[in-house]
C-alpha cells in the first residue's frame, strides 16, 4: 500500500535525508556516489563495465544491459530484502527525486509491478528508507548503482551475487 506524503512531510523527509547522507544530485562521475554511503553498506553495480553517464530519459533494462526480466528479478530481490527488514505493520519512506514521496507498507503488497516509484532506478534518484533512516536502498540512475545500507538489509542480500562496486563507501580490495 502506498500513501503520498503531503508537501510539508515531503520537505521534512527530504531534509532529513539530505542532512543524514549529504545528498548531492549530479550526472557527473566526479560527484558520485551522490550520498555519503554509511557503514555497513553494499553498493551494487547494476551495469558492470558501463560507467558512461546516462541521459535521464534512458530506460533501466536497456541501460543496465539487462533484459526486462533481469531488472524485474533484481527488483524482486530488493523487495524481498526490504520485506525481511520490516515488520508486518511497518512502513518505509519512498523518495523519488523531483516527484512525489510516499509511505509504503511492504507487507501490504505482493508484487513490484506497478509501483509509483520503482525500486531499481529508472531515470531519477530513488530511496526506500526506514522511518528512522537506519536502513534503506538508494538508487543512483546515472551511476547505475543501488546502495543498500543497514546491517539487517545488507545481511539479507549478502549472498545474492550482484557485483559489488563499493563496500561501506569504499571500493573492495
Amino acid at each position: 500500500m502506498w500513501q503520498e506524503l503531503d508537501p510539508d512531510s515531503h520537505r521534512r523527509v527530504w531534509n532529513r535525508f539530505d542532512g543524514r547522507f549529504d545528498f548531492l544530485p549530479s550526472a557527473h562521475p566526479e560527484d558520485w556516489p551522490s550520498i555519503v554511503e554509511p557503514t555497513p553498506s553494499l553498493t551494487w553495480d547494476l551495469a558492470p563495465g558501463q560507467r558512461r553517464p546516462l541521459s535521464r530519459y534512458d530506460h533501466a533494462a536497456r541501460d543496465f544491459g539487462r533484459s526486462r526480466e533481469g531488472v524485474d528479478e533484481l527488483a524482486d530481490v530488493l523487495f524481498a530484502a526490504l520485506k525481511r527488514c520490516t515488520g508486518e505493520q511497518d512502513w518505509v519512506y519512498v523518495l523519488d527525486w523531483q516527484h512525489a514521496s510516499y509511505r509504503f507498507w511492504p507487507h501490504r503488497t505482493d508484487s513490484v509491478d506497478p509501483w509509483p516509484v520503482p525500486i531499481v532506478p529508472d531515470g531519477d534518484y530513488c530511496a526506500f528508507l526506514a522511518a528512522d533512516l537506519s536502513y534503506g536502498i538508494f538508487g543512483h540512475p546515472w551511476e547505475r548503482t543501488v546502495c543498500l545500507f543497514g546491517g539487517e538489509l545488507t545481511t539479507a542480500v549478502a549472498d545474492h551475487g550482484q557485483p559489488v562496486l563499493r563496500r561501506d563507501g569504499r571500493a573492495p580490495r
